[in-house]
């Protein structure tokens, strides 16, 4: 985008996934990409099972065309767990989430209590 904003294309479908289709998204001009793996694992009929071996090939392969297009990868760690945000960043990925904003919002009114 430019100096001021980071513009992230959000891929969450097998769809985005499709080659023209994620071609078009890194050609597009974003800075980068975030992979939502859930919603990914969900539209590709394995609900829950981000480790699929099918979604997996999927995130393989966005990570390899990220690269090879110098993309930035962002994705989000399940669990909040720092074992998961370190192999993240250990495949490529240089921004890493590791909250739902609900679960945060939901924890914080448990806390308050």
């Amino acid at each position: 985008a430019d100096s001021e904003a980071l513009v992230l294309a959000q891929v969450e479908t097998t769809k985005a996934m499709e080659e023209e289709v994620l071609e078009g998204i890194l050609a597009s001009g974003v800075d980068g990409v975030f992979l939502g793996p859930a919603d990914l694992a969900a539209s590709a009929g394995h609900l829950g099972d981000v480790d699929h071996p099918e979604v997996f090939a999927m995130r393989e392969r966005l990570e390899k065309a990220c690269a090879a297009k110098g993309v930035l990868l962002a994705g989000f760690a399940a669990g909040r767990r720092v074992s998961a945000a370190d192999m993240l960043r250990r495949r490529g990925y240089r921004l890493v989430a590791s909250a739902v904003d609900v679960v945060m919002l939901k924890d914080a009114a448990l806390d308050s209590v």
